[in-house]
Order: C-alpha cells, then structure tokens, then sequence
C-alpha cells in the first residue's frame, strides 16, 4: 500500500473510531482475514480469531449500551478518553508494519485528533437530543440517532 493510501486509512480509521471503535476494529479484521481489500501488514493482528471474538463482544455490548436512553450518557463520558486512544492506537497500528516509526507517529496523532474530533461532535449532539424539553421527543430520537450512527 503506497504513503497516500496508508494515510488515508489511518485517517479512515481514527475518524470512525470516534463513532464506533470496537466496530472499527471488528470491520478491520473483517476485511483482512477474508482478503476483501489490499490491507497493510499491521492490520493482520486484527484478522485473529481471538481478536474478531473480542471485538465483536464489546461491538455488540456498545450497540445495546447506545440504546438506553440515561446509560447511554454515562457511557459516552466513559468511552470518551478511550475512543480517542484507541482511535490513534489503531491508527497507528495499521500503518506500524511499514516500518516507520515516523509515519507510525503521524497516524497515530491523526487518529487520535480525528477520533477526538467525532466524538465531540456526536456528544455534543446526543446532549442536544437528551436536553429536549418533550417527554416522548428524546426517547424515540435517541433509538434514531444511535441507529444512524450505526
């Protein structure tokens, strides 16, 4: 995979890792253990069946914890530090095989400013959504917005 394609996942990576990032790393080893796109060495520890067990776990313990109305404010405070490690985490770890330390860096610091970024934007959106003055307005718009960010 060439610089520009390398950057351009790790940017892929961390802006979704802001979202969701079990899911992010249940998609990467996905695509890397069925081969379905040219994908860079470092993501290969992803394609693990341990690994896809992992993430697939905590992917469906995020789902069902985005859907309850009060948890899933508590939740998003809790993931917040973590979605922005791990969004430059896996970042980093898919360009980290090319032997760069350089560019393992960069896409690092990208992944984690990108997920940061995201994160912010959808909390800042979910507290929009939680502070409606309607009883029933928030409670069927809350199952609509985490359904889209799906």
């Amino acid at each position: 995979m060439d610089l520009l394609g390398l950057i351009a996942l790790a940017a892929g990576v961390g802006w979704a890792s802001g979202l969701r990032i079990y899911l992010v790393a249940l998609l990467l080893g996905i695509v890397a253990r069925f081969h379905w796109l040219a994908m860079p060495r470092g993501a290969s520890i992803f394609a693990e069946p341990w690994a896809l067990g992992f993430a697939a776990l905590l992917a469906s313990f995020e789902f069902v914890a985005d859907k309850v109305r009060r948890f899933d404010s508590k939740w998003e405070n809790v993931r917040a530090v973590a979605r922005g490690v791990g969004g430059g985490v896996l970042a980093g770890w898919v360009v980290s095989a090319e032997g760069d330390p350089m560019l393992t860096a960069t896409a690092g610091v990208l992944g984690f400013f990108l997920a940061v970024g995201t994160h912010a934007v959808k909390a800042m959106i979910r507290t929009s959504i939680h502070a409606s003055s309607e009883p029933a307005h928030p409670s069927s718009l809350n199952v609509i917005v985490s359904s889209v960010e799906e």
